[in-house]
């Protein structure tokens, strides 16, 4: 009935929490222990994947160390990108944190703007040294007119810099400075390099510490990339980072209990605990987590918890176990927030079906799409009969071989309660049909996030070996992968690269090519020579080629390089 739809949309929103929801507690007290107390400067690298939570685990340091005589310093150089000397801003980021310990000192306050000074005539410098190849100007009289002139016995320049920061340091009334650097491995190579040489360069000295929240591997990728071909080995990239970061510190595995408990806790939050109440029940966890008696919040919690919301942490889990899902929270909490919509939208659209099945179906849709869209496409009087013979291979002999085009995984799921067969579901797949075409938008796998980044890469040999990832991808990946790169092409910074990538993926994804065609002839105005070409050398697209051949709006060179 309309009166029981639901009212409210509630999503995880993705950001950064101090309160330990996944048991990362004891991993920040040991982590802001050696940056408190080691005597020389120190970088910490605190490794792990996207969605991890990384970001998290750094609010946690900072909470640890917000009481001791430590000044805190929150860069991200996600976010100094687009500028022309990241070097620069970070160094620059860091000298106005620490102007806020100067005071009443006008010593300090006068190394801070000389320093400052020294930043700015070299940003200035950078950016009328870019700005001087293609604008008319007399780059030493800008220098001259919008630079302050050099404190005497100081040049203009960066040198000396690490002795007069050095001795800046000393004379601050803190035991230490730390510096918490997020989301390096979102950056652009050149951004990447800068900030890790602003750090060993410039600003490691002694009662200086840095914690850098990365993913190791993207980081030592862009190393590669942005020392050049000549640098561009593994082995050198990883003992360039390992220069740098003299403590590395893995990320705890999140486990299936781990993410249970973290799925509850949230939506117990969301179910407006007080802070107090959260708070008891993470320390309930986390005491039940110690003692290894899973779930952690089973037994007794000292607060009220619906086991309604136990009982989804249970089947989320459950569902998403066997995939790399169910140990990355970010992307637990992303298949929530679009199974919330798609609960919503079933509710909105007045269709009964318990939650049970409403879930299970879903997860269904995003582990095994081949097989949830063999079910949503099969004519109804079929349908029962197609679940009936999986259901019953499911819950049959655990030897017998699946159905053809059924991954063995799937048993797990399919044999679960609520079995399906007698279910009446005919109206939510119409349902999911209209919705999403059958595709989930969740965080897509680190396989496809690599093969995505190679296929839009500019790097020399980066396209073929995106070629080479997308065919070692199970089918799933390799639509995730594609539904990426046609985005790209369609939204993109560089829409041509992303064109090119989707052109050249026909080969590894021949059974796609009814999908590739259309979506490649869409962006027909954005073609160039180039494109063609490829166009012309691949059988599965001759009939796109011979249809932009005849079409007349198309750059001539265009249409004669598709003959």
């Amino acid at each position: 009935m309309a009166s029981q739809r639901l009212r409210v949309l509630r999503i995880f929103p993705d950001n950064p929490t101090a309160v330990d929801l996944l048991g990362f507690r004891p991993v920040a007290r040991a982590v802001a222990e050696v940056i408190t107390t080691a005597r020389e400067p120190t970088t910490v690298g605190l490794h792990g994947p996207w969605g991890s939570g990384k970001s998290s685990l750094l609010a946690m340091i900072r909470d640890e160390i917000s009481a001791s005589d430590t000044h805190v310093v929150e860069i991200n150089p996600w976010e100094f990108d687009d500028h022309v000397d990241v070097k620069g801003v970070v160094i620059g980021a860091v000298l106005g944190s620490l102007s806020e310990l100067a005071a009443e000192d006008q010593s300090i306050k006068d190394k801070i703007t000389d320093l400052l000074k020294r930043i700015s005539w070299g940003r200035a410098t950078a950016a009328i040294a870019r700005g001087a190849l293609t604008m008319q100007w007399d780059p030493d009289k800008l220098i001259e007119a919008f630079t302050p002139a050099p404190v005497e016995g100081h040049p203009g320049t960066m040198a000396g810099f690490r002795k007069d920061f050095a001795e800046l340091v000393q004379q601050l009334g803190v035991a230490r400075v730390v510096v918490l650097v997020d989301d390096l491995d979102r950056c652009l190579p050149s951004a990447v390099l800068a900030t890790l040489e602003s750090i060993k360069l410039f600003l490691s000295v002694p009662k200086m510490a840095f914690v850098l929240a990365a993913d190791q591997d993207m980081v030592r990728e862009a190393i590669a990339a942005g020392l050049g071909e000549q640098h561009r080995s593994s082995v050198f990239a990883r003992d360039y980072l390992d220069k740098i970061v003299q403590v590395p510190v893995a990320l705890p595995y999140a486990t299936a209990d781990d993410v249970e408990a973290y799925l509850a806790l949230l939506l117990a939050q969301d179910g407006q605990l007080d802070d107090e109440q959260l708070h008891e029940l993470v320390e309930y966890a986390s005491t039940r987590r110690q003692q290894g008696a899973a779930p952690y919040l089973g037994g007794g919690p000292p607060v009220f918890l619906e086991q309604a919301h136990l009982l989804l942490a249970a089947r989320c889990v459950a569902g998403l176990g066997g995939s790399d899902d169910v140990a990355n929270p970010r992307r637990v909490k992303r298949f929530m927030n679009a199974y919330a919509v798609r609960r919503h939208a079933v509710a909105e659209s007045e269709i009964s079906l318990r939650p049970e099945i409403l879930f299970k179906l879903f997860v269904l849709e995003h582990r095994f799409l081949d097989l949830f869209r063999q079910i949503a496409s099969a004519p109804p009087v079929k349908r029962v009969e197609l679940i009936k013979t999986l259901e019953d291979w499911a819950t049959g002999d655990a030897h017998a071989a699946p159905p053809e085009g059924v991954h063995a995984d799937a048993r797990l799921l399919l044999s679960s309660d609520p079995l399906l067969a007698e279910e009446d579901v005919d109206a939510y797949l119409a349902l999911a049909r209209r919705l999403s075409n059958t595709r989930v938008s969740v965080t897509a796998s680190p396989e496809v996030e690599a093969a995505v980044r190679d296929l839009l890469s500019d790097r020399q040999g980066a396209l073929e070996r995106g070629l080479q990832r997308v065919a070692e991808l199970d089918t799933q990946q390799q639509e995730q992968t594609l539904d990426e790169v046609l985005s790209a092409a369609r939204t993109g910074a560089e829409p041509a690269r992303a064109l090119t990538a989707a052109i050249a993926l026909t080969e590894p994804l021949a059974h796609l090519v009814d999908q590739l065609i259309p979506a490649i002839g869409g962006r027909r105005a954005e073609l160039d020579a180039g494109h063609a070409l490829r166009i012309a050398g691949i059988e599965a697209l001759r009939p796109l080629a011979d249809e932009l051949e005849g079409d007349l709006t198309l750059d001539e060179t265009v249409r004669n390089t598709l003959r």
